[in-house]
Parts: C-alpha cells; structure tokens; sequence
C-alpha cells in the first residue's frame, strides 16, 4: 500500500470541514451573535425635520406658552375668590364653609399636577431634535404630554 502524504493546508481543510459538520459543534450551547446595531433615522426623513425644524419649535413653544398664560390666569382666579371668601363675604359675616380646607388642599394638588405636566412637555420641547432619537416619535410624545397639561389645567380650572 502506498503511504498517502498530506500536506498542511489540506489537513487543515479536512479538520475544518470534519468539525463543521460535527453534532457537537452544531449543538453548541454558546451562541455568540452581534449586538443589535443601534435604530437610525433615515437620511429623508432628517432632511424634512431639519426644513420644518423652526416651524416645529415655534409651534411646541407657543403651546408652551398657552399653557402657562392659562396657570397664571387661574392662579389669579384662585387667589382671587380666595381672598372674596376669606375677607368680604364669609369670614367678615361670621360664616364658615364646612370643607374649605379640603377644597384648598384639592386646589393645591390639581396645581401641582399642572406644574408636573407642563414641566414634562417643557423638558420634551427643550430636548427635540432632528437627529436623535425618531422625529415622529418625539412630537407624538410632546403632543401626548401638552394634551395631559391641557387635562390637567381643566381639573385645576374646575376645582377652583
């Protein structure tokens, strides 16, 4: 019988192909993958952000500005039939409203939900931009939180 010769590189091939199709490796119980790469935002849709970009800021800021024009009218309101009840009609007459420090603890507690509100949408306003995170996505979520300080300023308005 003749002797056959191998040579590195065919060896090499061999071992490769043999664990390759081997059981073994193919039920191997570490999987390695590559991590997920990270979500970009499409070159187009960047472009059409970035042209409606000083519209888009003006629009968040004027609501912005709505918002807290309409808290300080129904700080005003407040402070106001507070001081009507407190110095012209009920205390100067002997009165007393049975839950009045109820009503004023409900008032306080619907302010603070406003200023929680508003913040939220002033810190997602401050924070847009084109190129982080999905334009879409961001407005849809500053729209979300003006429509709960818009909720929020109509329970203040009621409670008052």
């Amino acid at each position: 019988m003749k002797h056959l010769k191998f040579s590195l590189p065919t060896a090499a091939a061999c071992l490769t192909l043999l664990l390759a199709t081997s059981p073994v490796s193919a039920a191997s119980p570490f999987k390695f993958t590559s991590p997920r790469p990270i979500p970009t935002v499409a070159p187009g849709i960047v472009r059409s952000c970035q042209a409606r970009v000083v519209s888009i800021q003006n629009r968040l800021f004027s609501l912005i500005r709505m918002s807290s024009s309409m808290l300080d009218v129904f700080s005003a309101h407040r402070d106001e039939s507070r001081k009507h009840i407190t110095q012209k009609v009920v205390v100067p007459s002997g009165k007393t409203v049975p839950n009045y420090s109820t009503l004023i603890a409900n008032i306080a507690t619907k302010k603070a939900a406003v200023s929680t509100a508003w913040t939220k949408a002033h810190t997602d306003a401050n924070s847009f931009s084109c190129t982080t995170g999905d334009p879409k996505v961001l407005l849809f979520q500053f729209r979300t939180d003006m429509q709960n300080t818009k909720d929020a300023l109509k329970a203040y308005r009621t409670s008052i």
